[in-house]
């Protein structure tokens, strides 16, 4: 989930985290990802200093 903050009433992305794990899922199965966890990289892609909006179109083509 992307979450953002609003400072001088414009708003900022504060990078993607990890809402919830499916039990049972390659995650869970894993047992190093916790909710609430930011993610940082994805597939060698940071996720550093990017929008919320860049971020999830990487997140999308990794999962195809």
């Amino acid at each position: 989930k992307g979450k953002t903050s609003i400072v001088d009433g414009q708003s900022i992305d504060l990078g993607i985290f990890v809402k919830s794990i499916l039990t049972g899922g390659a995650a869970s199965r894993d047992n190093r990802l916790r909710p609430n966890d930011q993610i940082l990289v994805i597939n060698d892609s940071s996720l550093i200093n990017i929008s919320n909006l860049e971020a999830a179109t990487i997140l999308h083509e990794a999962v195809r």
